[in-house]
């Protein structure tokens, strides 16, 4: 590698978390120790190495991927964690916690039984929801 890693003992790292069919998010986690080959291991789990890549056209910051055999989902992805991305991985995190309950209000409606509560008010508000959380069509050319 030509510039020095930042994958150090004690680096901040973002694990991505979720996958294509919902909103992607991260958890923090801490390299370890580093090996003398340039991969690393992590905080949380001390036998799963990490191999890093460096900035490139495809990605503008360090990035590592897990090392090994990890079938069809292909492995875990972490990129550095540091003040220059901080409000990025901060905002994926929201969003991954929103997706996530946004999905259980949606489970918890679908689970509850028609009865009088359901008054024509409570349909209007309901129908307020669905509009914001809608997507507005593109217009055809």
């Amino acid at each position: 590698m030509s510039e020095e890693s930042p994958f150090k003992p004690g680096a901040r790292v973002a694990i991505r978390i979720g996958d294509r069919y919902t909103a992607y998010g991260y958890r923090e986690d801490f390299v370890e120790k580093t090996h003398k080959t340039g991969r690393f291991t992590l905080k949380s789990n001390p036998k799963q190495q990490w191999s890093p890549h460096q900035p490139s056209g495809i990605g503008p910051h360090w990035t590592a991927w897990e090392t090994g055999d990890h079938g069809w989902n292909g492995g875990g992805y972490l990129r550095i964690w540091n003040d220059v991305n901080n409000a990025e991985i901060t905002e994926a995190i929201r969003a991954h916690r929103r997706f996530h309950k946004y999905t259980k209000l949606r489970q918890e409606l679908d689970r509850q039984p028609f009865s009088e509560l359901v008054t024509d008010e409570v349909l209007d508000q309901l129908q307020i929801v669905v509009l914001a959380v809608k997507p507005i069509p593109k217009e055809k050319p």
